[in-house]
């Protein structure tokens, strides 16, 4: 999967690397592609993956001071992520309140 093209195109049928969109803080790119349903089939077939330390995309996004909506849609669109934890045994919650998500 790669990040897209550089700019918006206004190409929804592109897949999106959502963690590598959240670490660069791109929550509008976010967004759009939660926006399609080939984006959010592709973001549910991430959202199995987890990081070095067992988080989540949602943990991961929480993590980086989202607006509210970019957090909304991905709930929308994988609800099971909200309970899973990490290797510390946090939830997503956690990472909310430890990084001020909005």
């Amino acid at each position: 999967a790669s990040v897209g093209t550089g700019g918006r195109s206004g190409d929804k049928s592109k897949t999106s690397n959502v963690r590598a969109l959240i670490e660069s803080r791109q929550f509008d790119e976010i967004l759009d592609v939660l926006s399609t349903s080939s984006g959010r089939s592709d973001v549910r077939r991430q959202s199995a993956d987890r990081d070095f330390v067992d988080r989540n995309l949602l943990h991961i996004l929480c993590s980086y001071q989202p607006p509210r909506d970019a957090v909304r849609a991905l709930v929308r669109t994988c609800p099971d992520l909200i309970s899973e934890t990490d290797c510390m045994r946090r939830t997503p919650l956690h990472a909310a309140v430890a990084f001020g998500a909005g």
